[in-house]
Parts: C-alpha cells; structure tokens; sequence
C-alpha cells in the first residue's frame, strides 16, 4: 500500500511529465520509484515525515494545562531528517548501477498544527551536521570574534560516507526542491 508521499510523487511525476515506475519490492529493501528525466534514470526513495519523538513531547509539553504563556521545549534541528537518510541510504545503494543519481525525497505528512515545511537550516545541519562556531575572546573583554566555522558532529552525507546520495528532495506545492549533496559521487548527473 502505498504511502500519501509515494501517491503525491507519482502525481508531481504525471504533471511534469516524468516516466515514473513503481520498483517491486523484493526480500531485499528497495528504493520506491525510478524516474526519468529526459534520458537519465534517477533512484528516488520516499519518505514521509510524521512527528517525531522530540516533536510529540514539545506538542505534549506545550499542550499542557500547566504551562503559562510560551513556552519552548528543545527539538534538534536536523535530528528527524537524519533518521530519514539512515533509513534510506540501503535502500538507494542497493538499485545503483553505473554511478545513477539518487534521490531521497521527504514528504512532510505531519498534522498542520505545527508549522509546515523543512527550513533550509535543517536541511543543511541534517546533511553536512552540526554548525560549529570558533570563537575568539578578546583580553580586554570586548566582543568576541569568529575566527572559523564548520560542519562536523551528526554529519550524514560527507567524503567517504552516503557519497551514492545525490540530493535530498523536499516535496511540497507540486514542486520538488533538491539539496545536492556535495560529496557524491554523481552529484553532475542532476542539473
């Protein structure tokens, strides 16, 4: 049976035009669909976000009669979209041949009582990790001073790791927005 974001990708494939095949489950997890564009196949596995542990106890916490005003409850940005590309790196490995884009594509299924959508920071600290800031402290106790920044701890898609990963697609409004992964493989294969 198929998923709401499987049937909401086989309908943005009919609009646009896009030859879309249902690939056969087998014993061995497979990826959703393969789709073309123009001349080139492209594995795609879908996902559908439904709220996440961290998400159903903000909801809960917020819900409460005991709490006055606003209030927040820590989520980890990034934290649901990593689990997505654990669940579908096997999945997309597995149909590659001759190095052909993968797409994982998320389709935010969550009820509309929260805010809809993935930001582009989430995207982006899921896929490359954790935003790290170097800061230097001044003697004389003015401002401190970034001297570097970089990605690291939680990083899913990096050199050597998830590299068959071409690009994370949200799916959303009848578009597919795509996030290129900077360390695949075949990443010039999607233009």
């Amino acid at each position: 049976m198929s998923t709401i974001g499987e049937r909401e990708f086989e309908q943005f494939c009919v609009k646009n035009g896009f030859m879309c095949n249902k690939i056969p489950e087998q014993k061995n997890t497979t990826p959703d669909y393969e789709f073309f564009v123009g001349e080139t196949r492209i594995i795609a596995e879908i996902k559908d976000l439904e709220f996440n542990d961290d998400e159903i106890r903000a909801d809960n916490h917020l819900r409460s009669p005991k709490i006055s005003g606003s209030s927040g409850y820590p989520i980890t940005p990034g934290k649901r979209i990593r689990y997505k590309i654990e669940d579908a790196k096997k999945q997309l490995k597995i149909l590659v041949t001759n190095n052909e884009p993968t797409i994982l594509i998320l389709f935010d299924n969550r009820p509309a009582l929260i805010p809809k959508g993935i930001s582009p920071y989430e995207m982006k600290v899921a896929m490359y990790g954790t935003e790290t800031y170097h800061l230097a402290v001044p003697k004389d106790f003015s401002p401190p001073i970034i001297t570097g920044h970089k990605f690291g701890k939680n990083s899913k898609l990096r050199p050597n790791k998830n590299e068959h990963i071409s690009a994370i697609g949200i799916l959303e409004n009848d578009r597919l927005i795509l996030y290129h992964n900077i360390h695949a493989a075949n990443h010039h294969l999607l233009k």
